[in-house]
């Protein structure tokens, strides 16, 4: 395969996902930069540019860390995102069915996000989501620009 190609289209397909379907809200776990959508994308990459089989996102991770493409660090930084954001996406879709809002949820359904998301409030909570998403996604930025 041609890495540069691989790369490139890559890049492509997440400038059109952006355009397509942005994020709505600071607490989409799913759609926008740095988040699920972005994290699996680069994993799926990551899985193809190594040869892996593999159809897990945290496998796929791990198969580009084996290639020498991501730092163990950062892999473990971006699986613990993924993990957070898929515990966000899970518990929001258990209590409702359209975009978060903390206001709609009452105190009760604040208390079941933020129990599985690990997180003390709901302040924290969304500073901790935009920060890491944020940084992911300038690590991707990066990982497709500069290749393995």
């Amino acid at each position: 395969q041609d890495v540069a190609k691989v790369l490139s289209d890559v890049q492509d397909m997440r400038a059109r996902l952006a355009e397509a379907k942005p994020a709505t809200s600071m607490w989409e776990a799913k759609r926008g930069a740095g988040r699920l959508q972005d994290i699996e994308l680069l994993a799926q990459t990551a899985a193809l540019l190594a040869g892996h089989p593999s159809y897990g996102t945290l496998n796929q991770l791990a198969a580009g860390q084996k290639l020498g493409w991501l730092s163990g660090d950062l892999t473990k930084r971006l699986v613990m995102d993924y993990k957070r954001l898929w515990a966000l996406q899970a518990a929001s879709k258990l209590l409702t069915g359209v975009a978060l809002n903390f206001d709609d949820v009452g105190e009760g359904g604040r208390a079941f996000l933020l129990a599985q998301t690990g997180a003390v409030d709901v302040e924290t909570l969304g500073a901790e989501i935009k920060a890491r998403a944020e940084q992911a996604a300038e690590a991707i930025d990066v990982l497709l620009r500069d290749g393995p």
